[in-house]
């Protein structure tokens, strides 16, 4: 018997996120934007992130991703679908929109992919 999971293919990479990438995050039912996250990777339909605030699963979040290819801050719906605790403090979650990102907005807030030859 196989006791290893298999890895399901993914429907959208996932890419590192450029340093100059500020986001911001509140509960979808405030009106401030009142913790900040750090963006471990990227993809069309969703974000791994690591923040400090206690969040639900299924919670719905608002993130502001500002960078400064925009004008002004690209703001998504989203839902926190895992969650898993780094330490007392901080927690890594998996978020996936509500609205998916276009390709070209991911490409313009990721670093291009390195593909590593051992």
């Amino acid at each position: 018997m196989n006791i290893r999971k298999q890895k399901l293919p993914r429907r959208h990479l996932r890419r590192s996120v450029t340093r100059a990438l500020a986001v911001t995050c509140r509960q979808a039912e405030t009106d401030a934007f009142n913790f900040h996250a750090y963006v471990l990777d990227l993809s069309e339909a969703g974000a791994r992130l690591l923040m400090s605030a206690a969040m639900k699963l299924e919670h719905d979040i608002v993130l502001n991703l500002d960078a400064p290819v925009y004008e002004s801050p690209l703001t998504r719906h989203a839902r926190i679908v895992w969650s898993l605790g780094i330490n007392d403090r901080d927690r890594v979650v998996g978020i996936q929109f509500h609205d998916c990102l276009s390709d070209d907005e991911v490409t313009r807030m990721t670093i291009a992919p390195v593909k590593m030859k051992y």
